[in-house]
């Protein structure tokens, strides 16, 4: 069982016991009284930079681009093989490439447009080439207060209508946010330190309500050409999505595009997607600096139950400090990660 070299798609196994592609069949396999893995829980909740262990005790996570062989007992991890580069030509080449797979296939496609560079420049080239069969293009507009630039719908649907296509904008109230979370945290089946990924859980949803079949997305352009962390992101959209039902296309992950990025030293500036876009979309958006982005703070007080985050913080031998947005999110999503794994802490 091999693993993609950028973790998109998750594996689990108990070094005694089966492997599984979600926490949950692993959870069920263990003993009664199960816990919590303190530097698992660490990783989560985005203190540490890597570990091969889950939140869950005794469960390990196979690492991205990694090959889990043998069996229950005698496991063996292992590099797997590095993608193939089948692709030839330019990064545009290829990416046309990644989208010429899924588009035009007699399945409903659409496309996630932040407003950010990798999935404007996805836009920009299903515009030139693939004009006839044009997704639909979606842009989520989460409304919460407390930094106005974290929406950046506006900027992303002013780029849509310059392409004389239609955007379709999915507003999303912090009501929304709030009522989507324990979905969220029950498919991503992880403790979350932002609410950031509730923005993917309500965009997925309504994908799905409205009968989405593929939904193409700017994901991975940062792990494969800035280097950026993946396991900490990647793993929880992969997620996210196949809960919903609708597959995930990322161009960027695309085998032929990750071969072509693989030679080069990670750049943070991701040049070579400013020099493909050149021309195609507006220079301001071309040269703008690449701004990560976290969910401003909502308010958790529903969900909020003291003694039970005691528990918690006791069970992994560690303080219980709920005076900032982050540490709120931590305990919370920890409650609720437990809560919807079954387990009883």
């Amino acid at each position: 069982m091999d693993r993609d070299p950028h973790g998109l798609r998750r594996l689990f196994y108990r070094p005694d016991g089966p492997a599984a592609t979600t926490l949950r069949a692993l959870a069920g396999s263990g003993e009664a009284g199960l816990g919590l893995d303190p530097v698992g829980v660490s990783f989560a909740f985005g203190e540490i930079d890597a570990t091969d262990r889950a939140w869950i005790q005794g469960i390990r996570r196979v690492p991205r681009g990694h090959r889990l062989s043998g069996e229950p007992g005698a496991w063996r991890v292992e590099p797997a093989p590095p993608p193939t580069g089948s692709g030839v030509g330019s990064l545009e080449r290829r990416l046309l490439a990644a989208l010429d797979s899924v588009v035009g296939r007699g399945k409903r496609v659409a496309l996630a447009l932040s407003g950010g560079l990798d999935s404007a420049l996805l836009l920009a080239l299903l515009a030139g080439t693939f004009r006839s069969s044009m997704p639909a293009i979606y842009v989520l507009a989460p409304r919460l207060a407390g930094d106005a630039a974290y929406d950046e719908s506006e900027a992303a649907a002013r780029l849509v209508r310059s392409f004389d296509l239609k955007p379709i904008v999915i507003e999303a109230s912090e009501q929304d946010f709030l009522l989507g979370l324990p979905a969220c945290i029950a498919q991503a089946e992880t403790p979350l330190f932002n609410a950031h990924p509730v923005a993917k859980h309500l965009l997925f949803e309504q994908l799905a309500g409205d009968e989405i079949d593929v939904v193409i997305t700017g994901d991975g352009a940062d792990q494969v050409f800035a280097g950026a962390p993946s396991e900490i992101y990647l793993p929880i959209v992969g997620a996210l999505a196949a809960a919903s039902g609708v597959a995930l296309s990322c161009p960027f992950l695309d085998e032929a595009v990750i071969a072509l990025a693989a030679p080069s030293a990670p750049d943070p500036r991701k040049s070579a997607l400013r020099e493909a876009a050149r021309g195609k979309l507006p220079d301001a958006l071309v040269d703008a600096p690449k701004v990560p982005r976290l969910a401003p703070a909502i308010d958790l007080a529903r969900f909020v139950d003291l003694p039970r985050f005691e528990r918690l913080a006791a069970s992994l031998d560690r303080p219980l400090g709920l005076d900032d947005a982050r540490s709120r999110t931590q305990w919370t999503t920890l409650s609720l990660a437990c809560e919807a794994m079954g387990l009883v802490v």
